[in-house]
């Protein structure tokens, strides 16, 4: 049984994790970061994270008709599809670890790790498997 796609859905989650890709590129450059500053990379972090959740459950169930509810699943059951490779899953895995902390463990956010999430543009991987999962469709 084929899904209906929702385009837009696609167009909505595409937009809004470009716009906050555009607020973590803007902190690339800058190392002198206040609170603020910190609590906004924060949020746009686990926004785009949790656009590429979102898009994960979305293709599964468009493409295979699989609907799971645990993250952990979705990433493995891409996988397992042949829609992520073996590094993207990895790299997934480490970024909803990254979200669960921020959502659940926020007193436990160590800001050394989002400074190098920052830093190192980790998070331009988040957009690379988005655009190849919508690309899939």
């Amino acid at each position: 049984m084929t899904q209906t796609r929702d385009l837009i859905y696609e167009q909505e989650l595409n937009r809004h994790s470009e716009e906050m890709v555009r607020v973590l590129r803007s902190f690339r450059e800058r190392s002198d970061w206040t609170i603020n500053d910190f609590l906004a990379i924060e949020r746009a972090l686990q926004v785009v994270i949790e656009a590429l959740i979102g898009l994960s459950r979305y293709i599964l169930k468009i493409k295979k008709n699989i609907i799971l509810s645990k993250s952990s699943d979705v990433f493995d059951a891409l996988m397992r599809e042949n829609l992520i490779s073996n590094s993207e899953h990895t790299a997934t895995k480490k970024m909803v670890g990254y979200r669960n902390i921020l959502v659940h463990d926020y007193l436990n956010v160590n800001p050394a790790i989002t400074r190098e999430i920052i830093e190192k543009s980790q998070f331009d991987q988040i957009v690379t498997i988005q655009k190849k999962l919508l690309a899939s469709l």
